[in-house]
């Protein structure tokens, strides 16, 4: 091989590598902000998740005995649901929420929005119910 070409080769193999060097430098300065993006969309969700657990508690404790055991069901069925799709640590979040909504004193006067809320987040669509 003559000298030009291994002159080209190693010159080839330099950008290369540089190119590599300079994409590798760039890459852990936006990894922080998209690390931290991606922290506040899981912490909003984890929120969202206990708020949701909240007034399914309160609206568990809204209606009567009766009715108790229907919305019981639905709440078990959003727990195994959390679970499936988003792992036990936030169906964990989901159930200690619903504890804390049922032992709250509920004001009767909120019933209604939080059956509603609940009615509308565990309704099942597809002709499924």
């Amino acid at each position: 091989m003559s000298r030009t070409w291994k002159g080209l080769i190693v010159v080839a193999a330099l950008a290369a590598c540089c190119s590599t060097a300079v994409s590798a430098q760039q890459a852990p300065a936006q990894a922080p902000a998209q690390v931290k993006a991606a922290d506040d969309e899981e912490e909003a969700f984890d929120v969202k998740l206990r708020e949701f657990g909240y007034w399914s508690g309160a609206a568990f404790a809204c209606v009567e005995e009766a009715k108790q055991a229907e919305v019981e069901r639905k709440v078990l069925d959003t727990f195994n649901g959390i679970a499936r799709l988003f792992g036990t640590d936030r169906a964990f979040f989901y159930a200690a929420a619903f504890g804390n909504g049922t032992t709250h004193k509920v004001d009767p006067a909120k019933c209604p929005e939080f059956l509603q809320k609940f009615q509308q987040a565990t309704a099942v669509s597809g002709g499924k119910k």
